[in-house]
Formats: structure tokens, C-alpha cells, sequence
């Protein structure tokens, strides 16, 4: 029989999120990181690179994780993944 790790782990299931709950998720970690032992930003969201695959907005989130002056700071992270948003509402051209 196969558990899922939160159910080997003891800790509550939860739903899985969409790329967008995750990136929101992240947030207040990564200012934290950051804050306390000056961590880059980069170094964290690094592994998120590949996280909107197959969405719109993918190749604009590939290209600003990998734009290195606007790195330094997470606040960049909001304003991009609104943009990606209103991307995904646009109607698909036929």
C-alpha cells in the first residue's frame, strides 16, 4: 500500500496547490530567509523555474527568475505573478 509522505510523516494532508498558492507560499519564507542569514533570492527560487510548464505565463517566469539585478529582492515576486495571472485569463486565439 502506498502513503502519501504526509501520511508517513504524521502531518495532515492537505489539497495540492496550484502554482500560483505555491509561489504565494514561498513568499513570506523567502523574506525571512533573506532577512535572517541574507540569503539570495535566487538560491530560492531556483527550484520554481520550471513551475508554470505548459501554462501561459511560463516563459515570463523563466526569463525573470533568471534576470539576475532583479533578484535581489522578493518584491518583484507579487507584480510578476499578477502578470502571469492575466495571462492566463486571456482567451486563446483560435
Amino acid at each position: 500500500r502506498c502513503q502519501s509522505a504526509s501520511g508517513v510523516f504524521g502531518q495532515p494532508e492537505e489539497a495540492l496547490r496550484t502554482p500560483e498558492e505555491s509561489v504565494l507560499a514561498m513568499i513570506p519564507y523567502i523574506e525571512d530567509q533573506q532577512m535572517r542569514f541574507n540569503t539570495p533570492v535566487h538560491t530560492m527560487t531556483r527550484h520554481t523555474i520550471g513551475l508554470f510548464n505548459g501554462l501561459r505565463g511560463a516563459k515570463l517566469w523563466r526569463q525573470r527568475l533568471s534576470d539576475a539585478p532583479q533578484m535581489k529582492e522578493p518584491a518583484f515576486i507579487l507584480p510578476l505573478l499578477e502578470q502571469i495571472q492575466a495571462m492566463q485569463l486571456e482567451p486563446v486565439a483560435a
